[in-house]
């Protein structure tokens, strides 16, 4: 799996390397993000990964307003989003 992801940048965080994992295998993943939508991405690192989710049919989601800045309280809240998503699909 290591080579599989060469096409990406390295995941810096778990986040990043469960996304890298999932599009590795062939699935579709969605990024909860800790900006708002309209915000380039943050990390600038992970820019080519969340193209990488968007290209076979993945999402970006964000809760906060376009156009609001990164603070130091958007990334815990974005916790709160992520840890009450589960996998779908069959099972």
């Amino acid at each position: 799996m290591d080579r599989q992801l060469e096409a990406y940048e390295r995941p810096k965080g778990i986040d990043a390397a469960a996304h890298q994992a999932t599009l590795a295998a062939g699935g579709r993943t969605f990024a909860v993000m800790g900006i708002d939508i309209a915000a380039p991405i943050y990390p600038a690192e992970n820019r080519p990964l969340a193209k990488a989710i968007l290209s076979p049919g993945g999402a970006l989601l964000s809760q906060f307003w376009p156009t609001s800045p990164p603070a130091k309280y958007t990334f815990p809240r974005r916790n709160l989003v992520t840890s009450g998503t589960r996998a779908s699909g069959p099972g």
